[in-house]
């Protein structure tokens, strides 16, 4: 799921299993527009709600949970681990393999432009542009 910057009831139902209730009560203060006949609510303004739920001396275990692994998830961090394969050569490596990488880039870069110039050439030939 990729996370962008608004989330809508159903997401929050579909891709974390929230209740009903639990979406209620977690979004009940939260700015909200309307899609497709859905609240969509802002990523940052969920951030926060489930924040204060979490340090809620009430709040049951298991609904702590849910709203951990939530905010996990919409924070980027799942259950993928990150490895630096980099670490074990030495910094004038890292650095030659780094170069490398973003010489390819630019190659590739430059590679769309000529495309993208060639494609302008002929739409002028044509007449269009």
């Amino acid at each position: 799921m990729n996370i962008e910057d608004t989330l809508t009831q159903k997401d929050l139902h579909r891709d974390f299993g929230w209740s009903r209730y639990l979406i209620r009560t977690i979004c009940r203060n939260l700015d909200y527009t309307w899609l497709q006949g859905v609240k969509q609510y802002v990523v940052a303004d969920l951030q926060a709600s489930i924040k204060t739920h979490l340090n809620r001396p009430k709040t049951q275990q298991q609904t702590k949970n849910i709203l951990t692994n939530a905010l996990n998830h919409i924070n980027g961090d799942t259950n993928v681990v990150k490895v630096d394969f980099l670490r074990k050569l030495s910094t004038k490596e890292r650095t030659a393999f780094w170069r490398q990488r973003w010489e390819d880039a630019c190659a590739e870069g430059q590679q769309v432009l000529a495309e993208v110039d060639a494609l302008l050439e002929k739409v002028e030939q044509m007449g269009l542009g």
